[in-house]
């Protein structure tokens, strides 16, 4: 619990601006993870849904996710699967957005009212970048375009990455891997080592 209003601001900076500080992207609200796009826009990744124009496998999507909304289910990755095979990529990422603003839990006109209004909001991210001193986390100075990179590149090897039976290689299998994502991105040993779940020594 954050009591105090620098505390509550310094939190929602901290949050605005991991990943600007790890390199992909210049400003938090740029970034579809940080959530700060949803509070000005329904669809601030994609284009606006037209109902009557999109697919059935669209519309089922919508229902689903509305129906387990409802019900305040969670969407498992089995969900999201079933939801997201059939779609081409312009309708996943209208998909993508209606989840996000559908489950989104964040008050942004509280988080908004802590700086004079959402505009103010998003320019006092650009100009502070936030410290949250009690999350207690491992500093990697290393930018996390990385992990985008050894995505690519695990899609690229011929992986499934939902099935993540990547994560289970062992003795040279896992060795021909780990030199194949060391060889082929950005990425250090030790951030391959944490992208595969490999504990250190």
């Amino acid at each position: 619990m954050k009591k105090t209003v620098k505390k509550v601001k310094d939190c929602l900076a901290y949050h605005a601006n991991n990943p600007v500080v790890k390199k992909l992207c210049k400003t938090g609200v740029e970034n579809q993870w940080t959530f700060l796009a949803y509070g000005a826009s329904d669809h601030p990744f994609s284009a606006p849904i037209n109902y009557k124009q999109a697919s059935a496998a669209f519309r089922r999507g919508v229902k689903l996710v509305k129906a387990a909304h409802d019900r305040k289910y969670p969407l498992g990755y089995a969900m999201l699967h079933k939801i997201f095979s059939q779609l081409n990529p312009f309708e996943a990422r209208q998909m993508t957005d209606f989840i996000i603003k559908t489950y989104c839990v964040i008050d942004f006109e509280e988080a908004s009212s802590y700086f004079g209004g959402y505009e103010k909001m998003i320019e006092a991210f650009d100009i502070i970048s936030g410290s949250e001193h009690d999350i207690k986390e491992d500093f990697i100075p290393e930018s996390d375009v990385a992990y985008l990179e050894m995505v690519r590149a695990i899609q690229r090897a011929g992986y499934d990455l939902s099935k993540k039976k990547f994560l289970s290689l062992e003795g040279e299998e896992r060795s021909k891997l780990i030199n194949y994502l060391i060889q082929t991105t950005s990425a250090s040993p030790r951030q391959v080592a944490r992208y595969l779940h490999i504990k250190r020594r």
